[in-house]
């Protein structure tokens, strides 16, 4: 019996309603862990993978580490030059 129903009324749009497009899903993007993939490649036997994993880590971390300690350095050395 509703399909018997007529809808008689029509839908305005305006331009701007007309010009939208419709994007795809966006997709939810994996958190990288790469502690987590390090376990996981023990896990799984693959040690080679594993110690890639794990000096990738320690060299970003110390990296990191490095450069935080010249600008602290650097920071020091200009603040001296301006008193």
């Amino acid at each position: 019996m509703e399909d018997d129903i007529e809808n008689d009324y029509e839908i305005e749009t305006t331009a701007e309603e007309e010009d939208i497009t419709v994007d795809e899903p966006v997709q939810q993007e994996h958190e990288v862990n790469p502690l987590m993939d390090m376990v996981n490649a023990i896990g799984d036997g693959d040690l080679t993978k594993a110690g890639d994993l794990f000096g990738a880590e320690l060299n970003s971390r110390l990296s990191d580490t490095i450069e935080q300690e010249r600008i602290s350095v650097a920071s020091n050395i200009y603040a001296d030059k301006e008193e």
